[in-house]
């Protein structure tokens, strides 16, 4: 049966996405979200993972943690009686299984694309939702966007939010590093109506 994984950057809409489709055809499709299966064991939060893992200002061990939960995952994955769509982390294409994942199911992968401004526009709106809520409570708040939105002040011990215009230099490196354009067969635009990405999305399922 059809497997489909949404890609792209971070905050471009794929788990919305995803829970839209559950919601209107949970019963006629599986749906799988990397970030949910990486998280789980750390009360589903990404961000956890690095309260738990980060040793001063050393992220590595937490990036580590992430990278082999996201090998696990793929590993996982088998072809289906039933539909499928994978909600894949920003970098879920870039591990050495992803390889076999994509000889074994054979998916479409459609990139949700995003200019590196709105891109920053949506890590610095998610930042500001953590920042006014528990989250932000953490002495670590921002060290998972390390070298991307934040670095780290040896001054102030915390971590802290860089100046747009280097966010945005960073977050466009990123994007171009990733080549999601080399795997993707479809793209959609982020700014399309969700209705059209859901329409795409079921053709492409058949459903």
């Amino acid at each position: 049966m059809p497997c489909l994984v949404l890609i792209g950057f971070s905050t471009v809409g794929k788990s919305t996405l995803g829970k839209r489709l559950m919601k209107e055809f949970g019963s006629q499709i599986n749906i799988l979200d990397s970030d949910v299966y990486v998280a789980e064991e750390h009360h589903g939060h990404i961000y956890d993972i690095f309260y738990d893992m980060t040793v001063g200002e050393n992220t590595k061990i937490a990036m580590s943690y992430i990278f082999a939960r996201q090998d696990e995952f793929l590993k996982r994955i088998v072809a289906t009686d039933y539909p499928q769509v994978i909600i894949a982390g920003p970098w879920l294409h870039r591990s050495a299984f992803w390889k076999p994942f994509v000889e074994r199911t054979k998916p479409t992968c459609i990139l949700i694309q995003i200019s590196a401004e709105k891109a920053t526009n949506g890590l610095l709106r998610r930042r500001k939702a953590h920042q006014d809520s528990d989250v932000g409570l953490n002495p670590l708040f921002g060290c998972w966007d390390n070298g991307v939105t934040t670095q780290y002040s040896l001054q102030k011990c915390r971590w802290i939010q860089i100046p747009y215009s280097d966010a945005v230099k960073n977050v466009s490196r990123l994007m171009k590093g990733a080549n999601y354009e080399t795997i993707a067969h479809d793209v959609v635009e982020y700014e399309a109506p969700e209705d059209d990405k859901i329409s795409l999305i079921r053709t492409r399922l058949g459903i």
